[in-house]
This record gives structure tokens, C-alpha cells and sequence, in this order.
């Protein structure tokens, strides 16, 4: 086992694929879940490196080259929707340079449709459904003893021309007893990752993830991976973390769970976590209007937060049923205004060209955005994802182009009767517009302004605002 080498790889998207023309605004995130992964392999005693060829901002060949430059005998390549297609790609070049070689595929995408991706992807030797740290450990245990793979439950392969889908293996229970996650195979941290400039007060900044699963029922989401099970890390594991990215440099952290407002106990594990290093360090997070108190916003900004985002999506009734989202909006403008009287910046998250979207909807959005103490917004199309449940009914609600490419959130795959994209782009701009070019959210970025790395970002991310919603938009070629 000690001479067997493992490379896992974030595949190769550029920046203006994820994000369109407000690529230089957005966040990059480390692949979390090639850093437990790494982390699983590496204590079973195989050679792990992690490629992350999106950081790098690597193209197809570049990536190639990479890979087979370290002659490893694993390539484990994680996959979203939108890079599928690369993944795919390069998974082909490489066994086609070198057949002997096996490769791993896992991630959102083909939990969501196992089956389908490994018969349209033929580079792909086996496929890791859901969380794959279990199942990874005994797919290498049964390789290693020449066992059957049958009996690894999460594992989709081929067999005799045969695509064969194995029971699914259930949630891992204890979130502690994993590896603290490989951040130390990624590229320099500092240097490659970030938060938006919505998100990063200070920099240098990370996104971490301190749980997994969701109670919520919301309609647009894919639960695939995680589920519904909610599992937390304690507060321990929490310290490591964050004393690991501290050593770094790191200044802002924003937590990508989720919903951190899930728990209390949990909650009060990551204040105290926080409140361990003196301030050395701020943090945001997501959380649930139905699920945010007053107790549990004190208790955040006792911990250091500094900013709380909320998936508000819409204002009109039937558009939030539709998505089992049945959140009353005074319940939600309450909880924004107490966010901001406790001194934390509100966040709220939009989706246009929803189903049952009208221009009245859109306005009604529009209008409740600019009417209260929302300090940012994100304003994405609404794209239905395989594993969501609105993915089996979407192309009766509107137009849907299953175009694996663009299911990026910034370019639309559906638009609801009633409306066209040309209109939805045109309104998008507009409200972006008329948010940010206001007065008290200019002087609230100003603020902001504490270093010089933030001024460039700030400049940059203007830059960007403008490019987008003041240049003609770019035909479809």
C-alpha cells in the first residue's frame, strides 16, 4: 500500500463559467470534500495529493499534464452539475494515455443520477455515491484483498459492460471520528481561496463546514449527498479547524452549513470555539428564518459574527408553497430587522424566473429588497439541479434546457411561462442596480475598507458589477 498513489482533483472550470461576467467578484471555495477524502486515504497510508485545478485556474490539458506527472494509480475527480462535463473529459484522456489507470467519480451530480453518469462518462471506473469517506475506505480495503465490490455499499461500477448500483450506504453517524480535513495538500490558501466581497470583511478568507444534512424541506435544493440527517461537529473539532486555517493567516470564515441556526447546543460549539481565540478572527453564516431567535441571533453575535445570510427567495405566496418555503414575509422582515439592530449585517438570498414567476412577482421582490435593512443581496436564476424534487416537474412549470454547462445559477436554463430570458437579464440588472447604488450601502462598503488587499478586491468587484449590468449582454453562440 505504501507505494500506491492517490491524486484527487477538482476539475478544471474557469471562473467566468461559475459566476458569468461577475467572475471576478466571486468566492472560491476549497473542495471540502476531497479534503476528508485526502485526509481518509492518506491515515489508510496511501500517497494523497489534491489538484485543485479550479484555484489554479487550469485548463483540460493543463490538468492532464498535472495529473500524470505525479503517475499515480488512483484519480479521484469530484464533479457539480456544471463541471461534469470536464470531469468527464478528462477522466477519457487520461485512461485513453493510460488505460491501466482507475477512476474515481464522485459528488453532487452523480449521486443524483449514478446510473446515467457513468454510462454517458465511459473514463469513469467507479462512482462514489453521497458521503464517501466510508465507502472510499472500503473500496480501497476490498481492492486490496481482492474482494468482491459488490458488497461496498454507495459504490456504482462496471462490471462485464454493466453499469451495477449498489444499496446506498447510510449518513456517516459521528462527524468526530473523520480526519480533520487535508487543508495542507491544497495550493497556498492565502493565495487561492477567498469569500466574495459580499462575505469577506477581512482577508485572507476560507469557507469552512461544521455540518451535514438539512431538516428543511425546501423544493429547489438537492439533498442527495447529505440528506436529511443532521449531523454536527463538536466543539473540539470545531477549534481544530479554525486554529488550522488561524495558522494560515486567515481573518474571516464564512460557514457553508447549511443552516448554522439548525441547533442551539451546536450554535453555542461554534461561539465558543470562536470565543477560544480572542477575536482573532470573524465569521459568517446561513441560517433559516423559521429557525432564527433572538436568543440564538445574541448568542451568534456574542460568538463574532458579523454578517447572517437568509434564504428569502421570493415575496410572492404561491412561488414559496410551491417551494414548501411557507415563512411569513413579517416574520422575515422581523428577523432582518433584529439582525441589524444587534449590530450583525442581513443577507438576503433571491432567486429570479422562478416557477409561477410573473413581472408582479419580480417586482414585489424587487420593491421588499429596497424596502428593508438587507445590507447585501444575491440575486441568482432559479435552476433546477438533478436530486432536487422540482427537477422531475420543471419542464412542466416553464422552458428547461438541460444543458449541463450552464446550471451555474448566472445563466438560465429555465424560464416560466409567461416571461422570457431577455426580460429576467434586463430586470436582474436593474435591481442590482438600484440596490447597491444607494447611498447607505455604498458608505456601508466603504466601511468595509480595512487593508489595502480589500481596496483592490473592492475595486475589482466594482469592476465587475459594472461590466455586467452596464454592457449589453452577450448573445448565446
Amino acid at each position: 500500500m505504501a507505494d500506491r498513489k492517490i491524486v484527487f482533483v477538482n476539475p478544471p472550470i474557469r471562473l467566468t463559467k461559475r459566476y458569468g461576467r461577475l467572475a471576478a467578484a466571486g468566492g472560491i471555495e476549497p473542495p471540502f470534500g476531497l479534503c476528508y477524502l485526502a485526509a481518509v486515504t492518506r491515515k489508510m497510508g496511501y500517497k494523497t495529493l489534491i489538484i485543485d485545478a479550479e484555484a489554479l485556474q487550469l485548463d483540460l490539458y493543463g490538468t492532464f499534464k498535472e495529473v500524470l506527472r505525479h503517475n499515480p494509480d488512483y484519480v479521484g475527480i469530484t464533479a457539480t452539475t456544471v463541471s461534469i462535463i470536464p470531469a468527464g473529459e478528462l477522466a477519457r484522456r487520461l485512461k485513453f494515455r493510460r488505460p491501466e489507470l482507475r477512476v474515481l467519480i464522485g459528488g453532487p451530480h452523480l449521486t443524483a443520477l449514478p446510473v446515467a453518469t457513468m454510462n454517458e462518462n465511459p473514463g469513469f471506473d467507479w462512482g462514489v455515491i453521497g458521503e464517501g469517506e466510508e465507502t472510499i475506505e472500503e473500496l480501497f480495503r476490498s481492492l486490496e484483498e481482492r474482494r468482491d465490490l459488490s458488497s461496498v455499499r454507495g459504490l456504482v461500477f462496471r462490471e462485464k459492460g454493466n453499469t451495477v448500483l449498489n444499496p446506498p450506504r447510510a449518513p456517516v453517524p459521528d462527524l468526530d471520528r473523520l480526519p480533520l480535513p487535508a487543508f495542507d495538500l491544497l495550493p497556498d490558501i492565502p493565495c487561492y481561496y477567498r469569500l466574495s466581497m459580499q462575505e469577506a470583511y477581512k482577508m485572507p478568507s476560507i469557507s469552512l463546514i461544521t455540518s451535514r444534512g438539512c431538516h428543511g424541506k425546501c423544493t429547489f435544493c438537492s439533498k442527495a449527498v447529505s440528506g436529511s440527517l443532521v449531523r454536527f461537529h463538536g466543539e473540539e473539532y470545531i477549534a481544530s479547524m479554525i486554529k488550522t486555517v488561524l495558522a494560515y493567516g486567515i481573518k474571516t470564515v464564512q460557514f457553508k452549513d447549511s443552516n448554522l441556526f439548525m441547533s442551539e447546543k451546536h450554535l453555542r460549539n461554534v461561539t465558543r470555539a470562536f470565543k477560544r481565540f480572542r477575536g482573532k478572527i470573524s465569521w459568517s453564516c446561513s441560517a433559516r428564518i423559521d429557525d432564527t431567535t433572538e436568543e440564538k441571533l445574541r448568542l451568534a453575535k456574542y460568538g463574532g459574527c458579523r454578517q447572517i445570510m437568509y434564504g428569502i427567495e421570493s415575496t410572492d405566496p404561491k412561488i414559496l408553497s410551491l417551494y414548501r418555503k411557507n415563512v411569513p414575509l413579517e416574520k422575515t422582515r422581523e428577523i432582518i430587522s433584529l439582525t441589524s439592530s444587534l449590530g450583525m449585517s442581513p443577507k438576503g438570498f433571491f432567486m429570479f424566473g422562478n416557477p409561477l414567476e410573473t413581472r408582479s412577482s419580480l417586482r414585489e421582490s424587487a420593491r421588499f429588497m429596497l424596502r428593508n435593512r438587507l445590507d447585501d443581496v444575491s440575486i441568482t436564476f432559479f435552476t433546477p439541479f438533478p436530486g432536487a424534487p422540482v427537477w422531475e416537474i420543471a419542464e412542466g412549470l416553464g422552458e428547461f434546457t438541460r444543458d449541463w454547462k450552464k446550471m451555474n445559477y448566472f445563466e438560465i436554463v429555465f424560464t416560466p411561462f409567461g416571461l422570457n430570458p431577455e426580460y429576467l437579464v434586463k430586470f436582474h440588472k436593474k435591481t442590482l442596480l438600484r440596490f447597491y447604488l444607494r447611498g447607505r450601502i455604498i458608505l456601508n462598503y466603504m466601511r468595509r475598507i480595512n487593508s489595502w488587499r480589500i481596496l483592490k478586491f473592492s475595486f475589482v468587484t466594482a469592476l465587475s458589477f459594472f461590466y455586467y449590468t452596464l454592457l449589453p449582454q452577450r448573445r448565446n453562440r
